[in-house]
């Protein structure tokens, strides 16, 4: 060691000198071994505080700098530090504190201010933090720190050309600070310019080569742009700098749920969550990851929750759960999640579609209608492609809500059979329902349900005569009208199945399941045209209610655009 094995001065300050590189392994080693010739060495915990901080090892920063106040409670900088670690845990309220004490100590302590303009921003008092750092910038107008900052808050609050002149006016200052071009890719990919974002990283990392946020930032848009491999390999490279950061972990999870590997993904997800357990996104990825792994319903809201622990004004994650709620029949607690999302966007249509179906499946037709009409009112402003489907939604209410049904009725019976089919339970199912027509063979939405059932199983003849029965029993019924053209595109019946398929549209326009077995009925029999026609119309209705019958039709209509050049 060429500054001598006694001095951690200076090796506290070739530490420093790596963490700027990028290198936070090596740069850590260095703070230890400062501290292993000076335990009480504040700067070198204050430094290794901060670097974990960056790793995104953020109970292990919050020890070295509690340790670090302890040796020196008067430094400004320390209780800057704890009040960036604080804020990145989620504990607001604990940041602020912190940043006031800093300046008790130290009023023009200028990365505690810049540190306070943060946090005010992250509660959305953007113009009050843009001030703070426009006062900074009068004292010192070049501090590219100050600009890069103010770039940030600007960029986070979607004020991008203003976030724009500031990274640009940074970079004019000094070509070579790799933040600005950091920022000012940010701001690109809020403007989806994926690929003008992917060279300012370029550029970023041939200033700096071994910092893992600017791999991460790279890695996160090679997969917006669709190269996953790519992407992943970013990630790699990025872990391999820094092995425990959990935002790295995250998005390497991110990208093999995207590649279909699960597993992977569960892998890489819990490790994210082993590092930075007060990450609120990996806990909300780690929903999705079971989701799909087709996890225990309670251990999959008990992600969400976690996730909304720490983050509690998600929308998205809120809807999420909510959807999820759904899809467990569990309609109650779905509408109180959308609620808690209506908080937040008291007008979004979408929320208000939704509590319609939860309270037309919990037999309430009146609140029903009242969300539906909602959704109508919004279309007004805005045009919205469920304000159709919440029209015909109002017009069939007749056939969802059931608001007393009694014990051991028949509409009881096909309920239960209906929840039974949800969670794949076919045989309970088609027992529930035969017990229905039993009490009561008149049951349209009984025969229209076993037919899904004995689809399900195999049974398609079976399925067929339920469906029949349904049809002759309510013409008027569309998801008969349905699961019939469905059942005869299994046939191989295309003919038939697609004259159900138009009936059903002719009763119900909005349907995304009629539309996707129309399509496909059409495909079959060589009317390409048709079937892309349908397949678009699919779309249009399939989002956020259906989402494999979105991604099934965009799959078709490449495939079959592709028949057509060729």
């Amino acid at each position: 060691m060429i500054f001598g094995p006694k001095n951690p001065d200076k090796i506290s300050q070739a530490g420093l000198k790596e963490l700027a590189k990028g290198n936070a392994g090596k740069a850590l080693d260095l703070f230890e071994s400062a501290i292993k010739i000076d335990s009480n060495h504040t700067n070198a915990w204050g430094n290794k505080a901060n670097t974990l901080l960056l790793s995104g090892r953020h109970d292990d920063a919050l020890k070295a700098i509690e340790k670090a106040l302890s040796i020196n409670p008067a430094d400004a900088r320390l209780w800057s530090i704890k009040s960036s670690i604080l804020g990145a845990m989620g504990k607001v309220e604990g940041a602020f504190e912190c940043i006031e004490k800093a300046l008790d100590i130290e009023p023009e302590h200028f990365e505690s201010l810049g540190n306070k303009a943060q946090l005010i921003a992250r509660q959305g008092r953007t113009d009050e933090a843009v001030k703070i750092l426009d006062t900074m910038l009068e004292s010192k107008p070049d501090s590219e720190q100050a600009i890069i900052s103010k770039g940030r808050i600007l960029n986070s609050a979607g004020r991008l050309d203003e976030a724009s002149e500031c990274f640009d006016k940074a970079s004019r200052l000094n070509p070579s600070n790799a933040d600005a071009w950091l920022g000012m890719g940010g701001v690109l990919i809020f403007r989806t310019q994926f690929e003008a974002a992917l060279a300012c990283y370029e550029k970023a990392l041939k200033l700096h080569p071994g910092r893992s946020d600017i791999l991460t930032h790279k890695g996160f848009t090679l997969k917006q742009l669709g190269r996953l491999d790519e992407a992943l390999m970013c990630f790699n490279a990025a872990l391999k700098i820094e092995p425990g950061n959990g935002y790295t972990l995250h998005n390497i999870a991110s990208v093999h749920l995207d590649s279909g590997n699960v597993d992977k993904a569960f892998e890489a997800c819990s490790k994210a969550i082993e590092y930075e357990p007060g990450s609120y996104r990996s806990h909300y990825l780690m929903a999705m990851i079971l989701r799909y792994m087709g996890g225990e319903p309670d251990t999959i809201i008990g992600s969400y929750d976690k996730a909304l622990e720490i983050q509690p004004e998600d929308p998205e994650i809120w809807f999420s759960r909510g959807k999820f709620l759904m899809s467990c029949l569990e309609f109650e607690r779905a509408v109180q999640s959308f609620e808690r999302t209506l908080k937040i966007e008291p007008d979004d249509p979408v929320l208000h579609f939704n509590i319609g179906e939860c309270y037309s499946a919990l037999g309430k037709p009146v609140s029903a209608e009242r969300a539906y009409k909602k959704v109508v009112d919004a279309a007004e402003k805005e045009e919205h492609p469920f304000a159709e489907k919440a029209v015909y939604r109002i017009k069939f209410l007749k056939y969802r809500c059931f608001p007393d049904i009694e014990e051991g009725s028949a509409m009881h019976w096909t309920k239960r059979g209906d929840i039974h089919f949800a969670r794949k339970e076919f045989e309970k199912a088609a027992e529930c329902l035969d017990k229905a027509i039993e009490i009561d063979p008149g049951l349209t939405l009984a025969w229209s349900s076993k037919a899904s059932a004995l689809g399900a199983m195999g049974d398609l003849e079976g399925s067929l005569k339920c469906c029949e029965k349904a049809v002759k029993l309510d013409p008027g019924y569309p998801n008969s009208w349905t699961g019939k053209g469905v059942t005869l595109n299994e046939l191989g019946r295309y003919e038939e199945g697609l004259e159900c398929f138009i009936k059903s549209v002719e009763l119900y326009p909005v349907s995304p399941q009629a539309w996707c077995g129309k399509g496909f009925a059409e495909e079959m029999l060589g009317r390409i045209d048709d079937a892309v026609g349908s397949y678009m119309i699919c779309m249009r209705y399939a989002p956020l209610e259906a989402d494999e019958l979105l991604l099934y039709a965009i799959q078709r209509i490449e495939e079959l655009k592709g028949l057509n050049k060729d």
